[in-house]
């Protein structure tokens, strides 16, 4: 097949991923976090959180609404570049009243895989990542050092 090849990884029908994109947690400095039903969370204007829908955050020296300090994590959505929803309730928790970080957390995910013989049978159902298909590759420059 010249420069491409393929891969097959059959990790079983049990698998756990503890780290979904090996990247580095990173930690925000919140502004201000709302009371009530799905509360948004807006971090300092400075930087602009790299947090993406259905992430996991835990909060760390929040003041005010202490009781965030204590979640082990919390299920975000509706990222936008300086804020976010949290899947939580926090009519029940203090005002927030200043300072505080949030933090992405990992979260383990079970992933179930096929055999390789039932992903050749069917490879749009083989894992929720997909079987794997030729890679579209442009040819054109290789060798050029720019």
């Amino acid at each position: 097949m010249g420069l491409a090849s393929y891969a097959f990884l059959d990790y079983g029908p049990e698998f756990k991923v503890t780290d979904k994109d090996g990247e580095a947690t990173k930690q925000f400095i919140i502004s201000s976090i709302e009371n009530g039903q799905d509360p948004v969370v807006h971090v300092h204007e400075d930087k602009r959180h790299s947090y993406q829908d259905d992430d996991y955050v835990k909060f760390i020296e929040v003041e005010g609404m202490t009781e965030l300090n204590g979640l082990p994590h919390v299920q975000i959505y509706e990222t936008r570049a300086y804020s976010f929803k949290l899947r939580l309730d926090t009519s029940s928790f203090g005002a927030y009243t200043r300072q505080g970080l949030v933090e992405d957390i990992k979260v383990p995910k079970d992933v179930s895989f096929q055999s390789f013989a039932e992903s050749c049978k069917n490879p749009a159902a083989a894992t929720e990542f997909g079987f794997l298909e030729p890679l579209d590759m442009n040819y054109f420059g290789m060798g050029r050092s720019e």
